[in-house]
């Protein structure tokens, strides 16, 4: 899956980190482009200080719906006075 961020940066902040703004995966975009744009002018409005650019990043089919799966842990039982 490609998820388009769209980034913001003051100008001249020299060495300060970026932060992402927004972010819309390629089936939003696909279903909803003029809201894409929409969104990316809503950011230019509000972040008027700050350099904003996009990029793309792909992700794995499944990676977002893997987030929500339950995460097993395996522990280990230690008896009180055991040693290892």
């Amino acid at each position: 899956m490609k998820i388009t961020l769209i980034v913001a940066k003051p100008e001249g902040g020299g060495d300060e980190m970026p932060w992402v703004v927004g972010a819309w995966d390629e089936y939003c975009m696909d279903a909803n482009y003029q809201g894409y744009l929409d969104a990316l002018q809503e950011h230019i409005k509000k972040n008027a200080s700050s350099e904003l650019r996009t990029a793309e990043i792909e992700v794995p089919e499944g990676f977002l719906e893997s987030i929500y799966r339950p995460i097993k842990v395996h522990g280990k039982v230690i008896e009180k006075g055991a040693q290892s």
